[in-house]
């Protein structure tokens, strides 16, 4: 990533000096300071710009410019210290320099130089809010999981998890509460890596690519918190970091009451393949695990309790929930007092109906109102941050700040709530609690559109608006219910786009057009009439086409890959609505084309499991295309089974079964033609895996 001093030092350059243009950034000047600036060894952050400013003094810049440098280097260094520090605060600021720049590029003739252009991307993308934490320290790390200190510092060591480090994959499974997110942390704490990569809930497909971006070294830790949310994600975001990364290490959690979930949507072979074969099962506290539980939490909470009341209290999580989280819940009530034996014996014994039951319904109104803005946030995948819960207190809610204030202070210390540099959380189990209804998630849509937030929170929700309906997607029971959700998807992402044109975020653009193409595409597969079906397509053509351009203008190639990939998908399915032969065969070449493209590509990067993706799609394309040339057929065979090869070697047994249908036929085709018995011998391989 650009380091934000460099990025300071180039809004300086351009603020300060009038006659600097962005021809400054050639890939040579600003590799020099660049360069010098990465070097820190110790230096202050002022000491570091001046040395890149003489570095900068001594390339070929050209006297007139050196000369205005020169006369202004103290203000420079004003401007670009006085950046640094708004920047540091709130990177969202970059986004005036992006914007300058941009403007420097419309006002120039000549190309923009390579690395100049990779600048202004990584720029853009500062001021998007992300979705997962690159962390160096442990600080960093608990902030990033959410864990609250009082969690920590009233810990019992776990004897299931006393031999893990950071550097073995581990999957960690346990109940609702049972402290799976703790376990991550004190694993993290006894090794202390390097860098760790934290996946928040927010992250989604569309945050894969730009993860790959980053400059992550091998042996960094990949952290996911609740992968049981959604499996298929985890499944492919690591199938992509191990096609990059020779070595990193990942650490999983997961409620063990969603292994059913977990196993429907990833095959079990998956596991081996990726070295995540050790698993953990946190256990349930034992007597002796409660009792010295208990007694920390009433030091910690400053809780006067008997012997008998501990002892009871550790009985009934013994015999019930048998959780950390449950004990701190119970006790949390009865901070700065006492709890006696008649407080225990009317509570549940589980820490969600504790929650939901008891604690919710004793919330002031204002209290209740800042866990819906959580909750709501929580169902759209979206991090809790300061901004977005201040807009919605004030339009959905129409309170004040200062109730908002009194609140959140009053949540604190009731750990419903733990407040970071620029959000809020809450454990799951305690969003569980909260129920929303339909009124109130129309009045967050409403919110979302009203342009009432900063433009890059407002996209953020509107992107993500979009994600929450091309989930529901998959469980719709209607076609009318169907159609709802693909008119939803498509109607936030147009919005997202919308904005993000505005803003000038081109990867972001690029990324929704690819998935506003996908929703038409799927628009298209509901309609009755070919001309409808065509319309529809006809549309995803032009967004695919668009997401094309801007990726190739960036040079993102594996970006590019996938969307050609889809591209030669939607060409394939507009051939088959052409009534002529000539019209079907002019959409299939440019399906060809694209696919090959796309091979082409995912083979240059080395990408296996994308290029087995490709591969596949060209199994269908060419097979449509051998009514036109007899030698679509031996490419069809050959991808075919080498699709199969690779996503059989990568355990993705689900992507290669819809293929061995197709891998049969071939077979028997070309065993008629050639006699040779290897057809027979794969031909029974393959029923194998079918069956």
């Amino acid at each position: 990533m650009i380091d934000l001093l460099t990025i300071a030092m180039l809004y300086a350059i351009l603020k300060v000096c009038e006659g600097v243009s962005i021809n400054l950034l050639s890939s040579t000047v600003f590799e020099s300071f660049k360069d010098k600036i990465f070097k820190k060894k110790g230096k202050s952050e002022k000491e570091l710009l001046k040395d890149a400013i003489q570095e900068l003094k001594k390339s070929n810049i050209g006297d007139d410019i050196l000369k205005e440098i020169t006369e202004k280097e103290d203000r420079i260094l004003s401007v670009s210290l006085e950046y640094y520090s708004e920047i540091s605060k709130d990177t969202a600021e970059i986004k005036r320099l992006s914007r300058l720049l941009n403007e420097k590029i419309e006002a120039m003739d000549e190309q923009i130089s390579e690395k100049t252009a990779e600048l202004l991307n990584r720029v853009s993308d500062f001021d998007l809010p992300r979705t997962y934490r690159v962390e160096r320290d442990l600080d960093g790390v608990r902030d990033a999981l959410y864990i609250h200190p009082t969690i920590i510092e009233g810990y019992i060591e776990r004897p299931e998890t006393e031999r893990l480090n950071a550097y073995q994959n581990i999957r960690i499974l346990g109940t609702p509460g049972i402290g799976k997110t703790t376990a991550i942390y004190k694993i993290i704490e006894r090794s202390n890596p390097e860098l760790v990569v934290i996946i928040s809930d927010a992250f989604t497909e569309t945050d894969v690519n730009r993860l790959l971006r980053e400059d992550l070294a091998d042996n960094f830790l990949l952290v996911w918190d609740d992968f049981h949310v959604r499996p298929t994600l985890v499944m492919d975001t690591i199938y992509k970091l191990r096609n990059k990364f020779d070595n990193f290490y990942t650490l999983c959690a997961a409620r063990s009451t969603e292994i059913e979930k977990i196993n429907d949507e990833i095959p079990l072979e998956f596991w081996d393949k990726a070295d995540l074969t050790e698993v953990i099962e946190l256990k349930e506290l034992k007597r002796d695990q409660n009792i010295e539980l208990i007694r920390l939490c009433c030091n910690e909470f400053n809780i006067e309790a008997s012997d008998e009341v501990v002892l009871s209290l550790a009985a009934k999580n013994e015999h019930s929930a048998g959780t950390p989280l449950y004990i701190v819940s119970v006790l949390i009530k009865f901070r700065d007092g006492k709890i006696r034996m008649g407080d225990i014996e009317n509570l549940p014994g589980d820490v969600v109906t504790l929650w939901k039951d008891i604690y919710f319904p004793g919330l002031r109104g204002d209290e209740k109102a800042v866990l819906y803005c959580l909750k709501l946030l929580k169902l759209v995948h979206t991090p809790a941050f300061k901004e977005i819960v201040r807009g919605m207190w004030k339009n959905i809610f129409e309170k004040s700040k200062a109730d908002l204030f009194t609140a959140i202070e009053s949540l604190k210390r009731k750990i419903w709530l733990k407040e970071a540099e620029n959000t809020y959380s809450s454990f799951d189990v305690q969003l569980e609690a909260v129920e929303i209804g339909n009124e109130w998630f129309e009045d967050f849509e409403t919110f979302v559109e009203s342009n009432e937030l900063e433009q890059k929170y407002q996209s953020l929700l509107l992107f993500n608006l979009s994600y929450f309906y091309s989930e529901k997607i998959k469980k719709s029971r209607t076609n009318a219910e169907l159609s709802s959700n693909l008119d939803k998807t498509i109607k936030y992402i147009e919005e997202a786009i919308a904005i993000y044109k505005e803003l000038g975020l081109k990867t972001e653009i690029a990324t929704s057009l690819n998935n506003a193409s996908n929703r038409y595409s799927g628009l298209a597969g509901l309609e009755v009439t070919k001309e409808a079906r065509k319309e529809k397509l006809d549309i995803a053509v032009e967004y695919i086409e668009e997401a094309i351009g801007i990726y190739k203008e960036l040079g993102l190639k594996a970006e590019i890959a996938t969307s050609l990939n889809n591209a030669s998908s939607f060409y394939s399915d507009l051939a088959g609505l052409e009534v002529t032969k000539e019209a079907r065969k002019e959409k299939l070449d440019i399906a060809v084309e694209y696919i090959e493209e796309a091979i082409g590509i995912r083979r240059e990067l080395g990408l296996k499991a994308e290029l087995a993706h490709s591969l596949a799609i060209s199994v269908f394309v060419f097979n449509d295309s051998i009514d036109f040339d007899g030698e679509y057929f031996m490419k069809a065979a050959e991808n075919c089974d080498e699709a199969i090869t690779i996503f059989l070697d990568f355990g993705m047994v689900y992507k290669a079964k819809p293929l061995i249908p197709y891998a049969i036929l071939f077979h028997e085709t070309l065993y008629k033609i050639d006699s040779e018995e290897r057809h027979k011998q794969v031909i029974e391989f393959y029923k194998s895996i079918r069956s």
